[in-house]
């Protein structure tokens, strides 16, 4: 028989109804006409870009006007090319997160009570007009930069620059998203809208073209569910995505907040410190994909990367080695590479699909199939067929495990097998004599640096008496 490919990013609240669960590959449908309807991709692996050295990165940003890539590390702006060469531009306070925009030719960075614009001929500049109260978070829209007041005094207000120029204020451009008394979390542009976002509730504001003060409230655009995590909200699939103040993941629908995340994704989510999750967003190959990282704050929790696929509509996870989460947490395009930046320290790295390890180390792929069970009763499994791609392979015998999960234990049997060297395309990877069970689970994992290709798994199974 053929056992169901695991698509499914957790294993849920009930691990007798369901264990599958997908790390580090995705799935993708195949044609009509191939052997398999699905097949499952290894993540994409990592090489070493750059590091920074100086510190944690605290924001990276790429500009359009020069191509280059902008990186907040510890307290240095560096501008960094298409060799990884890194040139300090300057300085900039604070240990948090960053926030960056451009307009085209000026760079905008908001770190809490300061602001900082940087251009090229210019240099790194501090925001000086008596206007500017502060920043956690900004966003470029129709010529203006838009942030949110981090005067804890002020709950809801934003306010905008002067008309393509981030250096200067005016003490009448200040609004507030009032519908509701939440506080402002953070300002993001989409689609020519200015996004609100605040802890409980959502506002759409646009560009009236008015001359007191450019930005009205859409009518009938107040949408009751807020952000929990500020650094959640992505652009992806032609929509905005983010993490809701119920440990949700939020698509916008029109002005509808559509749920994305399933049960046993927002059961991870809620056994970790979601509401210091961070995301980032990519595309490759036709996928697009939302990456959500949530992270530890105390013993008790489990930290959790899990990845929306907006091609299949499918999540997985990703880690790194020996770690919970990914330890990738910043995100650019440039240079015609996938560029990241790790969560801790000032390593920036390549991403792609053609890496197999993360900067020398594992990154293991794991794939978890639904349990079988037989009507409640016994059965032996004689064997386990994986059906993968082999036989292409630089490094010599790289191995699968097979491990058996019976009747809710670990069987710990952990049975390696090659999934072929070069040249042996026709190679069959098959584990025998698995035992009797009541309930039985195959846990998959490939540690070798090679491509991961899987396209099925296969049982012969046989009912006791």
């Amino acid at each position: 028989m053929r056992l169901p490919l695991s698509t499914a990013a957790a294993t849920g609240r009930s691990i007798a109804l369901t264990s599958e669960r997908l790390v580090n590959m995705f799935a993708e449908a195949a044609p009509a006409s191939a052997k398999s309807p699905v097949i499952l991709h290894g993540a994409p692996g990592f090489s070493a870009f750059t590091d920074l050295v100086t510190g944690d990165v605290r924001g990276m940003y790429k500009t359009l006007s020069d191509g280059l890539l902008y990186v907040v590390c510890g307290s240095v702006l560096y501008q960094v090319d298409k060799t990884g060469t890194a040139t300090p531009k300057g300085t900039i306070l604070g240990a948090g997160r960053v926030d960056m925009a451009s307009n085209g030719t000026q760079l905008c960075i908001v770190s809490g009570a300061k602001g900082y614009i940087y251009t090229v001929t210019g240099g790194l500049t501090t925001i000086t007009d008596t206007d500017y109260p502060g920043a956690d978070t900004v966003t470029f829209i129709d010529g203006f930069f838009v942030f949110n007041n981090n005067n804890s005094a002020q709950n809801g207000q934003f306010f905008v620059s002067s008309l393509n120029d981030g250096t200067s204020y005016d003490a009448l451009d200040f609004a507030t998203a009032e519908r509701y008394d939440d506080a402002l979390v953070r300002v993001f542009a989409d689609h020519s809208q200015l996004l609100l976002f605040g802890e409980e509730t959502i506002e759409i504001w646009f560009n009236s073209g008015a001359a007191d003060f450019a930005f009205a409230r859409a009518q009938g655009s107040v949408i009751e569910q807020g952000l929990g995590a500020r650094w959640t909200v992505e652009k992806i699939d032609e929509s905005v995505f983010w993490l809701d103040q119920d440990g949700i993941v939020r698509r916008m629908n029109g002005l509808t907040p559509a749920r994305m995340s399933t049960h046993a994704v927002e059961n991870a989510i809620a056994k970790s410190d979601w509401r210091n999750a961070s995301s980032f967003s990519y595309t490759e190959e036709g996928h697009q994909f939302y990456v959500l990282t949530c992270p530890t704050a105390t013993l008790d929790q489990t930290g959790v990367t899990l990845v929306f696929d907006a091609a299949t509509q499918l999540w997985h996870e990703r880690k790194s080695y020996q770690q919970e989460t990914l330890r990738w947490a910043f995100y650019a395009s440039a240079f015609g590479k996938h560029i990241v930046a790790a969560q801790r320290g000032g390593v920036l790295a390549e991403m792609s699909l053609d890496l197999f390890d993360e900067i020398g180390e594992p990154l293991i792929a794991e794939m978890q199939c639904p349990p079988i069970s037989v009507d409640g009763g016994r059965f032996i499994v004689d064997q386990i067929e994986l059906d993968a791609e082999g036989g292409t392979f630089a490094e010599a015998s790289p191995k699968v495990m097979l491990d058996v999960i019976g009747d809710q234990r670990d069987d710990a049997q952990q049975q390696w097998r090659d999934l072929g060297d070069s040249g042996l395309v026709a190679h069959r990877v098959i584990w025998r004599r698995l035992g009797q069970h009541r309930t039985f689970t195959a846990r998959l994992r490939i540690s070798s640096p090679v491509k991961r290709a899987v396209m099925a798994v296969y049982a012969t199974i046989r009912r006791t008496a």
